[in-house]
């Protein structure tokens, strides 16, 4: 009885086995068959080699250095922790941070798996000599991105980062991965797709304890584009060097075209620090956090992101409005007694004592608030901001950089919806000198001056000369105003630098015939602010500059001295025919 119940159970497991087997080998086997073929074959991504930015002359300005990093070939140890002891007092790291750096970057045994990046050059030839006595242990050169103006250049720039877990999305269509390295702000952003190239790969085959069989095929990755600026390196590194630890903007810009020759921002970072951090350098990532936590805002691009009032150079934009509109003349006079009443406030002149009698010109040269008090209110709210925006304010320029300002023009409408309020005379005459609600980013201002010098076009700016093989356009549209407007206002900025009592007389260069506005904004939260913003020749003007300094006081005063040295560096070192 019970060896017939035994051979039962016996009879039944096998009925059980076979089953099973038949199922597995029937049923599954397709699947079974997939798994195995995912397995045996394996895809490894190549890099693609990150294009080079250049400036107008040629000149790199984010290479690529030679850079050495330790890796460990796992096909070729029997035990991985040795070669790590091995090289552990070399690098002088603990095996135990060389063994986690291992495991988190381990993909497949055939492929080196780097412990230690970006090590110096003589321990890497220290390592290198040793090769042949530590198994598996391999030296890999690659190319690291390398900023060879530092700080100089970094707002133009921007620098690299890994691409975050949030951002997977929206770079999946372009075969991008998390820890893939993508543009951070300026030029490495906002040309990240040309920039970055196309990734290749590799197919290999592999045995069941992951080891390379064989290669089955591989693709080359393609190498992103060369990307050539409007900028001048080194007119770049002596505005930089000029502005030392003040904060503000420094441009130079062709008025006729919109290419910009330089743009710094103070204060700034080295996008290094960046590259740096990516290899875990502690001091770096410090660094960085300091950068990010620092109340001065260094990584704000303050010329195209930075928002102010424009004080005393909007003046011009309503010299303009008045020209056009009310049928102001080039002779026609008002008083300036120093003070002006509106309702029941007085409000003031710069200068106490007044200006007397002054024409468009001489009030546009002397900065004469009341002058412009008058014309204002002649004008009204309404069309002051029509002109405002006719001049560009309120809109974004167009530059080929990222998170541009659209800056705010206000309006009565806008005040009512907003604040539920009426619009006064009082806002009307700050309105005029470019004081109140009215905000501005200096490349905004720097269009304005533009659009005197070149005879009433609305430029757009760019820092990109050349993508590749494809140039970039030269964009502009006509403002539509008259010539005579125009050259009244430009006699006025003429007589600011060129004759003894204009606001911007500390800008004269003898022998140099050239023109300019200056400002200075009231803040809230400090001393004023200082504007100055000219161009040279006074005819086909080629060149302008533009000073702003936070807190900086008069823009007659240190931001014209600062201009001025610009303009005799440029015709000194750098210009022939017009040419920096």
């Amino acid at each position: 009885m019970r060896i017939k119940l035994l051979r039962t159970i016996t009879l039944g497991c096998f009925v059980f086995l076979i089953m099973g087997l038949a199922f597995n080998q029937i049923i599954k086997g397709p699947y079974y068959f997939s798994l195995s073929q995912n397995n045996r074959i394996k895809l490894i991504r190549l890099s693609a080699p990150r294009g080079l930015i250049y400036d107008s002359r040629g000149r790199i300005l984010a290479g690529a250095r030679a850079s050495f990093n330790v890796a460990v070939l796992a096909q070729e140890v029997k035990d991985v922790q040795k070669t790590l002891d091995a090289i552990s007092p070399v690098l002088e790291i603990s095996p135990e941070g060389l063994q986690k750096q291992f495991r988190r970057n381990f993909s497949t045994p055939f492929v080196a798996t780097v412990v230690a990046k970006d090590i110096p050059k003589q321990t890497a030839i220290v390592l290198e000599c040793r090769e042949a006595e530590i198994p598996g242990l391999v030296i890999q050169a690659e190319p690291v991105r390398d900023y060879r103006y530092g700080a100089g250049l970094g707002h133009i720039l921007g620098y690299l980062g890994w691409m975050r877990k949030e951002e997977v999305e929206k770079f999946k269509m372009y075969g991008l991965r998390v820890k893939d390295l993508v543009g951070r702000s300026g030029i490495e952003e906002e040309f990240d797709y040309y920039l970055r190239g196309h990734p290749g790969g590799m197919q290999a085959e592999v045995n069941n304890r992951g080891y390379l069989v064989r290669v089955l095929g591989e693709r080359a990755a393609q190498s992103g584009q060369d990307i050539y600026l409007t900028v001048n390196a080194e007119l770049q590194k002596f505005i930089d060097s000029l502005l030392e630890e003040k904060k503000g903007v420094c441009i130079v810009m062709n008025p006729q075209n919109g290419e910009i020759k330089a743009l710094v921002s103070k204060p700034t970072f080295d996008p290094n620090l960046f590259i740096a951090a990516l290899s875990e350098d502690s001091t770096a990532a410090s660094e960085i956090r300091e950068l990010l936590k620092s109340k001065e805002a260094p990584l704000v691009n303050r010329a195209i992101s930075g928002t102010y009032s424009p004080g005393s150079i909007f003046k011009i934009v309503v010299a303009a409005a008045g020209l056009e509109s009310t049928g102001l003349s080039p002779e026609d006079r008002q008083f300036c007694s120093g003070v002006f009443r509106i309702g029941n406030r007085d409000f003031f002149c710069w200068k106490l004592n007044g200006h007397g009698s002054k024409n468009i010109s001489s009030a546009i040269a002397y900065s004469c608030n009341v002058f412009f008090y008058k014309l204002g209110l002649a004008l009204g709210a309404d069309r002051l901001s029509s002109f405002a925006r006719k001049f560009g304010l309120g809109l974004r320029t167009g530059i080929d950089l990222p998170y541009e300002s659209a800056g705010f023009v206000p309006s009565k409408k806008w005040k009512l919806k907003s604040k539920k309020e009426r619009w006064y005379d009082g806002e009307t005459a700050n309105f005029s000198i470019g004081q109140g609600y009215l905000l501005t980013t200096p490349l905004q201002i720097a269009r304005i001056i533009a659009a005197i010098a070149n005879g009433g076009y609305l430029v757009q700016p760019r820092i990109v000369k050349k993508v590749g093989a494809h140039s970039s356009s030269v964009l502009r549209k006509k403002i539509g105003l008259k010539k005579e407007t125009l050259e009244i206002i430009k006699e006025g900025m003429r007589q600011a630098v060129q004759q003894d009592q204009g606001t911007g007389q500390r800008a004269r260069i003898a022998g140099i015939e050239w023109a300019a506005k200056t400002g200075t904004a009231q803040s809230p939260s400090g001393p004023a602010h200082g504007w100055f913003a000219g161009f040279y020749p006074l005819e086909q003007a080629h060149t302008l500059v533009l000073v702003f300094l936070e807190y900086g006081g008069s823009g007659g005063e240190t931001p014209a001295l600062i201009a001025k040295e610009i303009v005799e560096y440029i015709i000194r070192e750098l210009d022939v025919g017009g040419r920096t």
